[in-house]
């Protein structure tokens, strides 16, 4: 393009949660639009490396917490990540820590705030949308978290992409040998870390009682134990399959995903569901009723109403007609309003609105056929399920 790169700005180095793999997704498709790309992380770690593979260069600089670091680690990170961006035309940050550095290095250079969670910071929130030129939000809910701090102006909610590509061709037989599921019977599927906000103990709950079906937990995290102790009755009936970084062999082995989240800013599962051509049974909260519709792409249930969360489970495993009809309804959505393709040509928007000289229009290498967002692995190399 003849400009300086666009610096992503991490907080972290590894795969923390789904933010980190939507950052891999938007950079993979800023470097198929011919733009320069540079990762800025505190550390080399899977990211780094994840981002190297796809031809994003790599900077390293610490982000130390200002609420503990000492006199001399604040102004050092400040100046390494002046360093850091250095000839870069635009910088993209990705969450709070980082966005407050990058306000106190003063960089001059135009500033986009990723803001991807809705835990509002009376403190901060003024601060960071002072300081930043645009506030990308992934959805709505996240919206919400600025739009009283009289930043509407900067708000453009441009929803993540997902790779549709990655989650057709595999045989739903092939999947469930290689995740130990038995061929019979249906499957439910929720791939997310197990977390307290995540609502897996009211899912199992539920789950109870749902007869002749496996419930597949695919994630990791600090309730695991609590999880596997609370599902120790059910048997071989609830599995946890550990954390996986492509959650498409487990799609293919499902027959209805379910999100059961009691807080979920987005929701990028219920997208890869709908991607793979499965029914979605989601929670009625954040950014989760934006991508699922209610009797259209999947069913919305109150969170923690383990008997609401019962008859809905009840209805798609019972009727094999509701199924396929959510099922063919949230592919088709799935492609138009959700691909990879689409979210970066969005955001390339954004920046053509901060910087027009560096990310001249027209420069798409590959559009997408897909609406603008309004606002297959190797089975022999997953492990077995416990």
């Amino acid at each position: 393009m003849g400009a300086g790169p666009v610096a992503l700005v991490s907080l972290q180095s590894d795969f923390f949660g789904g933010g980190e793999h939507s950052l891999c997704v938007l950079a993979e498709g800023l470097v198929a639009n011919d733009v320069e790309t540079r990762l800025v992380c505190p550390r080399e770690g899977e990211l780094s490396r994840a981002m190297r593979a796809l031809g994003v260069g790599v900077a390293f600089c610490p982000m130390p917490s200002l609420r503990r670091a000492g006199l001399i680690e604040v102004p050092f990170a400040l100046r390494t990540l002046r360093r850091a961006v250095a000839g870069a035309s635009l910088v993209h940050i990705n969450a709070t820590r980082p966005m407050l550095l990058a306000s106190l290095a003063r960089l001059q250079k135009p500033l986009v705030f990723h803001v991807r969670n809705t835990g509002r910071e009376p403190l901060l929130d003024p601060l960071l949308g002072s300081a930043a030129d645009r506030i990308i939000s992934i959805s709505g809910a996240v919206a919400r978290r600025f739009l009283p701090r009289g930043c509407g102006s900067k708000v453009r909610v441009i929803p993540n992409g997902v790779q549709l590509e990655r989650f057709r061709g595999i045989a739903r037989r092939d999947a469930r040998n290689a995740l130990s599921l038995p061929q019979r019977g249906r499957v439910f599927l929720s791939a997310s870390r197990l977390h307290a906000s995540k609502g897996h103990d009211y899912l199992i709950e539920a789950f109870s009682q749902i007869p002749d079906a496996t419930l597949l937990l695919l994630g990791d995290g600090p309730e695991r134990g609590v999880l596997e102790r609370q599902a120790r009755a059910l048997g071989e009936r609830v599995r946890f399959g550990g954390q996986q970084a492509d959650v498409s062999l487990g799609m293919a082995a499902a027959d209805v995903v379910v999100v059961p989240s009691l807080d979920e800013p987005f929701g990028r599962v219920a997208i890869e569901a709908m991607a793979s051509g499965k029914p979605v049974v989601a929670s009625r909260v954040g950014g989760l009723p934006e991508i699922v519709l209610h009797e259209k792409t999947g069913l919305l249930v109150s969170p923690g109403d383990v008997g609401a969360w019962v008859r809905s489970m009840q209805r798609v495993n019972e009727d094999g007609e509701l199924r396929r009809r959510l099922a063919r309804a949230g592919r088709r959505r799935a492609q138009t309003h959700f691909s990879a393709a689409a979210h970066a040509s969005a955001v390339l928007d954004v920046y053509r609105e901060l910087a027009p000289n560096a990310f001249p229009a027209g420069t798409q290498r590959r559009p997408s056929r897909a609406k603008r967002p309004a606002m297959a692995p190797d089975a022999s190399q997953v492990p077995p399920c416990a």
